[in-house]
């Protein structure tokens, strides 16, 4: 390794350090700069909350939260206008939520999860994710284009999903342009080909006086990057620079990988 990318690399880190220091909560979305937002695909409405900590480990007991998940989920429902949401990290109606029709209705594990899986795919100890914000407050803030950074549909496989399958079809009923981008949060994936393409639809969107939000699946990693890339190519910033104008409007994180090719590719670019 040459002294150039040594420097590179500590560079990097120092960079990360300063990420991961970040105590800003993070939300579904931020505007981190005029127009340009950043955001996950989280579901928005929480009107009435019941949490409880649990683990998604085989080992982790949780039925000691069953009864008491479904009498609060059994008393919602029988409320006027009653609507119930279960999430567990990434997923709706997981574990908790197949054991709520099962305490509640009387049914048979398996019936319950005959019942269940014909209306939503559940899956045990799995991460996914298959919502989209409330449409209503990206209407509500203007936003005429978006950004998927994790297009693509769900893979079914052991690991955790990465994807979020929306695309035109989902915004058909918004006046939203909607660009999706297939990329992976790996250190190995090559995201800097589409860091020109990226700025360039985000300037035309701006120029026209339009709001952009870019998301992915959590709006730390992928997302952040290709608004970095933006701040960088367009605005003319660092990359130091274009992390300290995000950093304090929201948390972010890119990954190693994409931290390494925005400051070698586009440096690159800079000198030529």
């Amino acid at each position: 390794m040459s002294k150039g990318e040594q420097q590179v690399l500590v560079a990097i880190k120092e960079l990360e350090s300063i990420l991961e220091s970040c105590k800003i909560e993070l939300t579904p979305l931020n505007e981190v700069w005029p127009n340009l937002y950043i955001g996950n695909m989280i579901t928005m409405k929480t009107p009435v909350y019941y949490g409880f900590p649990a683990e998604d480990l085989s080992h982790f007991d949780l039925s000691q939260y069953f009864k008491a998940a479904a009498d609060f989920i059994h008393k919602a429902l029988k409320t006027k206008d009653g609507v119930g949401a279960l999430h567990h990290g990434y997923k709706l109606f997981g574990h908790a939520g197949a054991g709520v029709p099962h305490w509640c209705c009387c049914l048979l594990l398996r019936n319950t999860l005959k019942h269940v899986s014909q209306r939503r795919a559940i899956y045990s100890n799995r991460h996914f994710l298959e919502t989209a914000p409330d449409k209503a407050i990206l209407h509500s803030l203007g936003i005429t284009h978006i950004v998927n950074a994790a297009h693509g549909p769900p893979i079914p496989s052991p690991g955790p999903c990465f994807h979020v399958d929306t695309g035109p079809h989902f915004y058909r009923d918004m006046s939203v342009d909607y660009y999706g981008v297939e990329a992976e949060d790996a250190t190995e994936f090559v995201l800097s080909p589409l860091f020109y393409p990226m700025a360039h639809y985000i300037r035309a969107a701006l120029a026209k006086g339009g709001r952009v939000f870019v998301h992915c699946l959590i709006g730390v990693s992928r997302s952040a990057a290709l608004v970095l890339a933006f701040l960088m190519i367009v605005e003319g910033l660092t990359l130091q620079e274009a992390v300290a104008a995000v950093r304090p409007q929201r948390n972010i994180c890119p990954n190693t990988g994409f931290l390494l090719q925005l400051d070698l590719s586009l440096a690159k670019e800079r000198t030529r």
